[in-house]
Order: C-alpha cells, then sequence, then structure tokens
C-alpha cells in the first residue's frame, strides 16, 4: 500500500467518524462506524510488504493497539460476511444551565456482546477493546496510531 493510498484511507476513515458525531439516526451511524472500520482495517492489513510486515506487528504490539486493530477488523468482517456493525446508542448526560433549545447528544457505544463467529480471536479481540466502549474514541485511536506508524513516529 503506497503512502498515498494509506492517506486517501485515513481520510475515509476519519471522514466517517466526523459523520458519527453529526447525526441522531442509528443507520447512518451504523453505516459510518462500519465504514470507518473498513478503511482502517485496510490500512492495517495493507502496511508493510510481506518483508516488513513483521515489523509492523512488533510495532503494532509495542503501541499497545494489537487487540484494537484485530477488533476493528472483526467489527469489518461482520459488516462485509453477516451484518451491519450493531452499535448500542444512549444519549448524553444534560448539564446544568443549558439554553432553550437544547440537544441531547447520542453517544454511539459498541455492543456489548460479539456473537460467536468463524473469526473467533477477532471476536475476543473486540470483546477486550470495543465492546461497551464509544465507537468514537476507539476508531480515533486506530486512526491517529496507524497514521504516525506510517509517518514514522509509531
Amino acid at each position: 500500500m503506497t503512502a498515498s493510498a494509506i492517506d486517501y484511507a485515513l481520510d475515509g476513515a476519519r471522514r466517517a467518524i466526523a459523520r458519527l458525531g453529526g447525526t441522531s439516526d442509528p443507520r447512518v451511524i451504523a453505516h459510518a462506524a462500519a465504514e470507518a472500520a473498513f478503511w482502517i482495517a485496510a490500512v492495517d492489513e495493507g502496511l508493510g510488504g510481506k518483508a516488513e510486515r513483521g515489523a509492523y506487528v512488533e510495532a503494532r504490539r509495542q503501541g499497545a493497539v494489537d487487540d484494537l486493530m484485530t477488533g476493528i477488523r472483526f467489527v469489518r468482517n461482520a459488516s462485509v460476511h453477516s451484518e451491519l456493525a450493531r452499535i448500542a446508542i444512549s444519549a448524553g448526560g444534560l448539564t446544568i444551565p443549558f439554553t432553550v433549545p437544547f440537544s441531547i447528544p447520542v453517544i454511539p457505544r459498541w455492543i456489548d456482546e460479539a456473537p460467536p463467529s468463524g473469526y473467533e480471536s477477532q471476536r475476543r479481540s473486540y470483546m477486550r477493546e470495543l465492546a461497551g466502549k464509544d465507537v468514537v474514541p476507539t476508531l480515533e485511536r486506530a486512526a491517529d496510531w496507524l497514521a504516525q506508524y506510517q509517518s514514522g513516529d509509531g
């Protein structure tokens, strides 16, 4: 994967992540999360040619993102092969004072449980790194780490 392809893919992931904050529509949220997972997984799988793959995998482990990337791959695979990313949506808390009219922010979270699948190691990583957590910060963390790695800082 060339540097420009990585840049385009990370831009696609960041645009999808940005759409997550701009809506309360569960379908748009699920689509945007699945798209971001697709782009992140594409970069993750494409980084490092065969000769460099071992170094990339080691950097992932040292960066404490191994389970995160594998969990995101689980979301991507589930979205592609069986179902769109399932996300629990909850309303954020209100603070006082507030202005009128006011809106209640929507907080998308990954579902707490992932069904058994043919990707059991990915499922376990999902349960460790994503289950029950806010969607946006987990995707941002993955995209940020990939960008740092690609720039030589990871």
